[in-house]
């Protein structure tokens, strides 16, 4: 019996430890999801020098959650205990910085996800004739690059005499596109945000080598890269994943590299016919280029200008496109070219002819466009595809109008707004294409013409693996709610960035994606955006739906940082104090720079506002030996503008300046515009090229700079701010900006 009696107090011993830690087991795993795998190089080894970076999902948001590095295996563990959207972005030296979607829901907590990747190799170049290398004396020092010497081995050499114990370098001309690189060659590496990392080599006596060798360069055994594997219990987070490579794989179009033999770019001004600059972007308006009168190839505004991806019309009232993407033929000197412009939604449109007289022309040619009402027909409709089975040829097709003939023209994805005629003078509503090459994927737009010979805008396009149908098949038709939400607000993304679709319209996107949704965290700013056309009303009302109910802190935040910006637009003081004093309360621990800026630039406690006195200023006007100051325009209403010439937003409040200058000049109101540019020279040529800017102008610099910046609180730009006779501070920010600037004068100045 007492043997028994043992035996149990051993069971129920043993029955206790196995329930305590099966408890403690359970209530560690409900803190948090822990995400472990290794990480591999491209040549299939470990990366025993890597880093996984956590951020949230829209990776704008700086700084990184965390980050940790992998132990000599290659292995990493990071712990993540809040449910929410994120990024793991990884990096090694030689490779790019990969980042991967991760969905964590509350279900997941306490999971333990494996997550395994193979990197893809940077974008080496394929020869190397020059390398460039900066070594810097310190952080602060200017960057210079100077030649590393060419080896007969093929070899490039640099020699640095020094007395430090160590160095770090950066190297040119070893990526495609031009960018700064690390050297492949380095006693330590360490990283930097985004995967970058500085090569550094140490002292060993006084004279350091330093040596790019192209042989070391890791080569890839699969070029299919990344690869990412999930554990088979999460296997569906691959989806996320795998989407955004879709998409890249599908947009990734071939950049110029410099500017080539057939480097030309033709700008100018747009103005409407009411006189006022065009502010619209695509999908508002198009642009339509001729080369030599031929309709055989044509360009729109998704052709490439300054050889890169800048909007071509950026809707501050200026465009630019680059000649030289057309090639069948080739432009040369003395060939005309011809640029249509066109509003189809208020029917205007516009014509720009010219001569290419140098090439390469590095100043461009100048030519301004003024639009006119104008009939034309409206672009053809409901414009569809069907691929055939075999993939042997696609079947265009529309709506058709009797009145009309048709012409189809085709691009493949590797040459952006560039079209060719494939077919014209058609008297239907359908097209078939069987000149396919199953190496490439096209896309396809169709223009109406009548019979005199006028043509409308032209359609939107459609393609059999174009990149925005292949989301829109995904946000309508994906496996699950998640991956539809997921894949809409990846279109909400491309949308901003300047795609052109009107296949996709903002009640769509709301309805796939309500205000309840985290996946609205992927974007937290597109809610606000998708707003902007909406009456005050229903803008109102979604967003106080979203801040009820959207599970996302970074999101809400946005979404009173848009409120706010609206607040200070009206002129609402009280308004604009309630909001602020919610996002300071609730998000003010956010250590995002764009929650940061807002909390700065609408604090109720802050120096600049109206009802404080300007600060003391006195300052040399350009081109002047004549100084102004508070003093010197005490009795005077002023507006002072903080800007720059590479402001972007700077740039398109020129014409709303230009129009009140001339409306209020002559009722005791100047301005002054005080350049925060980074030589004077910039903003001279902008004046001479571009606006003329006939008010007071200050170029600030040094020390001055450093104390008109503090003392104004200048945070961003454009910063405007009006000031009365008496020095006091009326108003100042989004009161005095775009269409408000005007009315907010009329208001204040009699």
């Amino acid at each position: 019996m007492k043997r028994i009696r043992i035996l149990c107090y051993f069971f129920l011993l043993f029955s206790f430890l196995s329930i305590s830690l099966f408890y403690c087991t359970q209530f560690s795993k409900s803190n948090e999801v822990i995400i472990s795998g290794s990480i591999q190089t491209a040549d299939g080894k470990t990366a025993n020098i890597a880093n996984v970076e956590l951020t949230h999902i829209s990776q704008e948001l700086r700084p990184s959650l965390k980050t940790v590095c992998t132990d000599n295996n290659g292995k990493y563990e990071i712990r993540i205990s809040e449910a929410g959207m994120y990024s793991l972005l990884f990096s090694s030296p030689q490779h790019e910085l990969t980042a991967v979607p991760i969905v964590i829901e509350e279900r997941n907590i306490g999971d333990e996800i494996s997550l395994d990747i193979t990197l893809p190799v940077l974008n080496y170049k394929s020869s190397f004739d020059s390398i460039l290398i900066f070594v810097p004396d310190t952080v602060d020092t200017e960057i210079k690059f100077k030649k590393m010497q060419k080896q007969p081995d093929g070899t490039f050499i640099y020699e640095v005499n020094t007395s430090s114990d160590s160095i770090f370098y950066f190297l040119r001309g070893v990526i495609e596109n031009d960018r700064f690189s690390y050297g492949i060659i380095a006693d330590k590496f360490i990283c930097k945000n985004s995967g970058y990392y500085i090569s550094y080599l140490y002292n060993r006596n006084g004279k350091i080598k330093i040596v790019f060798d192209p042989a070391r360069i890791i080569k890839a055994q699969d070029e299919d890269l990344p690869e990412i594997k999930f554990d088979k219990d999460h296997s569906y987070l691959y989806s996320y994943f795998e989407m955004t490579e879709e998409f890249n794989r599908l947009s990734n179009k071939k950049r110029k590299e410099g500017k080539d033999k057939n480097y030309c770019v033709e700008w100018g001004k747009i103005i409407q016919s009411s006189g006022k600059p065009c502010l619209q972007k695509p999908p508002n308006v198009q642009m339509l280029v001729l080369h030599n009168g031929s309709t055989k190839e044509v360009l729109t505004e998704e052709a490439l200008k300054w050889g890169d991806y800048d909007l071509n019309i950026p809707g501050n009232g200026f465009y630019g496109i680059e000649l030289g993407n057309f090639q069948n033929p080739k432009i040369k000197t003395g060939d005309s070219f011809k640029v249509i412009f066109t509003f189809p939604e208020i029917g205007e449109r516009g014509a720009a002819d010219g001569i290419i007289t140098e090439l390469p022309d590095p100043r461009g040619i100048n030519k301004d466009i003024t639009m006119t009402k104008r009939q034309f027909p409206t672009a053809p409709e409901n414009v569809s595809i069907i691929l055939s089975k075999n993939l042997a040829s696609v079947e265009i097709k529309w709506d058709f109008l009797s009145q009309y003939t048709y012409s189809v023209y085709r691009r493949t994805y590797d040459t952006p707004g560039r079209y060719d005629l494939i077919a014209e003078n058609l008297r239907l509503g359908k097209y078939v294409d069987s000149k396919l090459n199953p190496d490439e994927n096209y896309g396809y737009i169709v223009f109406a013409k009548t019979s005199q010979g006028d043509f409308s805008s032209y359609s939107v396009e459609v393609g059999n693996l174009e990149e925005l149908d292949y989301l829109k098949q995904k946000m309508v038709n994906g496996e699950t709610k998640d991956i539809r939400q997921f894949a809409a607000m990846q279109i909400g993304i491309q949308i901003i960035s300047g795609f052109r679709t009107s296949a996709v319209f903002t009640e769509t996107i709301y309805k796939v994606v309500p205000p309840s949704s985290p996946y609205w965290a992927v974007k937290p700013h597109l809610f606000d955006y998708f707003m902007n056309e909406m009456d005050k009303d229903k803008k109102e009302r979604l967003r106080n739906e979203l801040l009820a109910k959207n599970p996302d802190r970074v999101v809400k935040a946005f979404v009173l940082t848009g409120m706010m910006k609206d607040a200070d637009k009206d002129n609402d003081p009280n308004k604009l104090r309630t909001l602020y004093e919610k996002l300071k309360t609730n998000y003010a621990d956010f250590n995002i720079f764009y929650v940061k800026h807002y909390l700065e630039k609408f604090n109720p406690d802050k120096r600049i506002k109206a009802g404080n006195l300007v600060p003391d200023f006195e300052l040399k006007l350009m081109d002047s030996e004549q100084v102004v100051s508070n003093k010197s325009l005490l009795g005077k209403y002023y507006l002072v503008d903080f800007w720059a010439v590479w402001c972007g937003p700077c740039v398109g409040e020129m014409p709303k300046l230009h129009q009140a200058y001339e409306k209020f000049k002559d009722k005791n109101f100047t301005m002054i515009s005080i350049s925060l540019d980074r030589k004077p020279e910039d903003v001279q040529k902008f004046q001479k090229d571009k606006w003329k800017m006939p008010w007071m102008n200050v170029f600030v610099e040094g020390e001055t700079k450093e104390k008109v910046i503090e003392d104004f609180e200048v945070r961003g730009i454009p910063k405007p701010i009006l000031i009365g006779p008496d020095g006091v501070i009326l108003v100042e920010g989004g009161a005095l900006r775009s269409e408000t600037l005007e009315n907010t004068l009329t208001k204040y100045v009699h």
